[in-house]
């Protein structure tokens, strides 16, 4: 099973002070440290990011026509900071593998999504081959 891991947190609006940079730095070094120790130990990472600060994003906007405004998709005040795709067993132990994240309290969540599966067969028969994989 796929799953998507959403980590969403006020310091990635954008929109207050920066964090000092020996503090990013440590939570850099926890998530890293999470990523090997929990995630890889456990499940397969298809693919992780991070993100840059929503206030970065464009928005596209559909109606009678498609519009794109600058920032994130909604006001709120935690935004997309980044993601893991991972395959797992199952949707528990996904949820039981993002618990173990070391987030620092107040500081935002995980969602935890899973990924409809498309048949590899049709996607191949609408849409060709696949496209060459592309280093992140």
């Amino acid at each position: 099973m796929h799953v998507m891991l959403l980590f969403y947190g006020t310091a990635y609006t954008g929109a207050g002070k920066p964090l000092p940079a020996e503090a990013f730095q440590e939570i850099v070094t926890k998530h890293l440290t999470y990523e090997r120790d929990v995630l890889r130990a456990n499940a397969t990472v298809v693919v992780g990011q991070a993100l840059q600060p929503a206030v970065a994003a464009q928005t596209i906007r559909f109606g009678d026509t498609a519009t794109v405004a600058p920032g994130p998709f909604a006001t709120t005040d935690e935004a997309l900071g980044g993601f893991y795709l991972i395959e797992c067993r199952d949707l528990d132990e996904a949820v039981e593998l993002a618990r173990q994240y070391p987030m620092p309290p107040g500081f935002g969540c995980i969602e935890v999504r899973p990924v409809i599966p498309f048949d590899p067969a049709l996607r191949r028969q609408v849409i060709g081959e696949e496209p060459a994989h592309v280093e992140l």
